[in-house]
């Protein structure tokens, strides 16, 4: 219960889990070729995406110095298809590089592909070249013909290839990090005409770009450091910087081995703060930790706070995207076959990282266990999910895709998320098949929780009355954190002291205007997940109902039930100090002769007190009073103490269509509540 202010809105929630939950996903062979180097996008604007790779990798001996490749391109099928893939070639070529790039080279409106290939199989001599193929199908007189090649430039055997714009011309660049502890920096002057910059570096791989430093140019970023581009970027000195230089000292033995330093590294700015961080694991060896680096802003030279997200032996896959929808970023990885591994065909683990919204606690999820070499993510299927798309190994068919499966547990027209104004209040009005929701967002509570029978199970009002009268307009809400301090009164109906957006179809974010705090609603078909994403150090929190059962205040009528004692018909009295406490893991709540009830479940067990009580709204007992609410709070203790602190709790709420009368009627709502995860 809290006092609130001024207007309010507020709906509920009602889905399926989310913030570190399962992906569910479905495996598929796209060919059973050795195709390498997957690259993700839409070939030939038909609205759909399609795989790229470089096919046939090796040749029937498994040598791949010398064959001839395939670069090819696999577009789904779909249904009316058989659900395979149509393989359409671009062109053969001795492909020698571990890099693939894709960008519109020659700004005509369609990607073009960047690579390198050698002629004599020596990759530290004058005959290999960095080219780009250019896509025809921009012209009409396209045939079906291979692509043309433009060759850019030398360069030893590339580890990676990256395209960015250098000197904002608004002509693609390419970045390629080659064996010869080189990195070479190809300026487009013309499609058909390039310079290049050499730029030393130690050791041996793991390259992107990002502007790292926030000028508004792109800097490199390797192993352990990164390059500053100069303002004049051919006369100017690429200065370096380091972020964690254990990642370009390691050295096996006295002299050294091959895959130390043999890193994978991406880029993205995984705390939203506006500076991109970096992110590393080892790629060709064991016991090494897949890590997170903090840009630690304008001051860049110091310490770049470094962050565990998990173990992965030969992580060859590293990419950071939203797997899930739940608006925050995961990690896609998983182990290379070593080249003398003595279990090849054992376990090799393909892993998903789930965040679970603070960026430094995730769940590892094994999605596979035949291995992954250089994995890529992109929407395969066009159903708002992120695939993953990555062949087995480098001398190992088939090519594996990994359809993600969260968005068929939602449909678009299922959850409906759209602004609208409530008693004033500028909401979000959340509509999904069991419920509705009428969110405040300056509040971060919600006003209403709307059932399919049209009642309202919160039944927020602005008007205010002398103590309790409240009871029945503004105290009510949900979650009413009870959050002090700076932030008082934030997440509660009624007040102006956050922000919210959406950040995906189903999700929304809500952050105190301070920054202090962060938390998130996701909502699918029959329930909704709350997740406290940050806190305040020293502030405490709870999670409250305080609403209407059915959407009226019954005394009579009204009933509540646990995992601790069943269904309970008595009248805990928060004003007469009645008011039962307990630790429990749910509750709900129902009104006689009403076939729905409420309830709602903490995720994560504690030890902590909770509380069940009815308010009345006029003084002489609850039981008595014309108006009031259910005041439910988990992490309520006596005289009103809030003494949750933790991140990552996570809270469903959702409907159950069903009264509760008999004990058949209670374990039912045991095996739906506690399935509800």
């Amino acid at each position: 219960m809290k006092k609130l202010a001024y207007l309010v809105l507020a709906i509920l929630l009602q889905s399926t889990a989310i913030f570190g939950q399962e992906i569910k996903f479905e495996t598929r062979v796209v060919s059973n070729s050795v195709a390498l180097h997957p690259m993700i996008f839409d070939v030939n604007k038909d609205g759909k995406n399609d795989i790229v790779c470089v096919d046939d990798y090796n040749d029937l001996k498994g040598n791949d110095a010398l064959n001839i490749k395939t670069i090819s391109w696999f577009s789904d099928m779909g249904k009316a298809g058989g659900e395979g893939f149509k393989r359409t070639v671009i062109a053969e070529i001795n492909y020698r590089s571990c890099g693939f790039a894709h960008a519109d080279i020659d700004n005509d409106g369609y990607i073009d592909i960047i690579g390198r290939y050698d002629t004599d199989g020596d990759d530290m001599n004058e005959t290999g070249t960095t080219f780009w193929m250019k896509n025809p199908y921009g012209s009409p007189k396209y045939n079906g013909g291979p692509w043309q090649k433009t060759d850019i430039g030398f360069s030893t055997y590339s580890k990676d290839i990256v395209p960015a714009d250098f000197n904002k011309d608004g002509k693609t660049d390419i970045v390629a990090r080659g064996v010869d502890e080189c990195v070479r920096i190809y300026i487009q002057v013309s499609p058909v005409k390039w310079t290049t910059i050499k730029v030393d570096a130690p050791h041996h791989d793991g390259t992107d770009v990002a502007d790292i430093d926030n000028d508004g140019d792109p800097d490199v970023v390797i192993n352990g450091l990164w390059f500053e581009t100069p303002a004049d970027i051919f006369k100017g000195e690429w200065k370096k910087h380091d972020y964690a230089p254990r990642w370009y000292k390691q050295k096996t033995g006295k002299e050294g081995q091959w895959f130390d330093n043999n890193t994978k590294v991406t880029l993205s700015d995984i705390d939203s703060d506006g500076w991109t961080d970096i992110f590393i694991s080892n790629a060709e060896n064991t016991g090494y930790a897949i890590c997170w680096y903090k840009n630690p802003g304008k001051d860049f030279d110091r310490n770049w706070e470094e962050h565990v997200i998990g173990y992965q032996n030969f992580a060859h896959t590293l990419y950071i995207a939203d797997m899930d929808n739940d608006g925050d970023k995961d990690v896609v990885t998983g182990e290379l076959i070593i080249w003398n591994s003595p279990n090849p065909e054992g376990y090799h683990p393909v892993v998903v990282y789930i965040n679970k919204g603070n960026n430094l606690e995730w769940t590892r999820q094994v999605i596979g266990e035949k291995g992954c070499y250089g994995g890529k993510v992109g929407d395969i299927d066009n159903d708002g999910d992120l695939d993953i798309v990555a062949p087995r190994n480098w001398n190992k068919a088939p090519l594996y895709l990994w359809r993600n499966l969260t968005n068929e547990k939602l449909s678009a027209s299922d959850i409906k998320i759209t602004e609208t104004t409530e008693q004033g209040i500028p909401s979000l009005k959340i509509e999904t098949p069991a419920a509705t929701y009428i969110y405040d967002k300056a509040g971060g509570g919600f006003i209403s929780m709307i059932d399919k029978n049209g009642k309202d199970w919160i039944s927020f009002k602005v008007a205010d009355y002398p103590p309790p009268g409240n009871a029945a307009t503004r105290y009510r809400g949900i979650p009413n954190l009870g959050i002090g301090g700076d932030d008082n009164d934030a997440g509660h109906p009624g007040f102006d002291k956050c922000v919210t957006r959406v950040i995906a179809p189903n999700v929304i974010e809500t952050t105190t205007k301070t920054g202090n705090w962060k938390f998130r609603w996701a909502f699918y078909d029959t329930y909704a997940k709350f997740t406290m994403v940050k806190t305040y150090p020293g502030i405490p929190y709870w999670f409250l109902y305080e609403g209407t059962p059915a959407g009226k205040y019954d005394p009579e009528r009204m009933y509540w039930g646990n995992n601790l004692d069943g269904k309970r018909i008595d009248f805990p009295d928060l004003l007469e100090n009645t008011g039962e406490f307990n630790n429990l893991s749910w509750i709900y709540f129902g009104q006689k002769d009403y076939p729905r009830i409420l309830y709602i479940r903490q995720l994560q067990p504690d030890e902590k007190t909770d509380l069940f009580s009815y308010m009345g709204n006029t003084p002489g007992g609850s039981k008595k009073s014309p108006d009031g609410m259910v005041c439910f709070g988990f992490g309520r203790a006596h005289n009103t103490t809030r003494i949750m602190h933790e991140e990552n709790n996570e809270f469903i709420i959702g409907f159950i269509d069903k009264e509760i009368g008999k004990p058949d009627d209670h374990q039912y709502a045991v095996s739906e509540i506690e399935s509800a995860k």
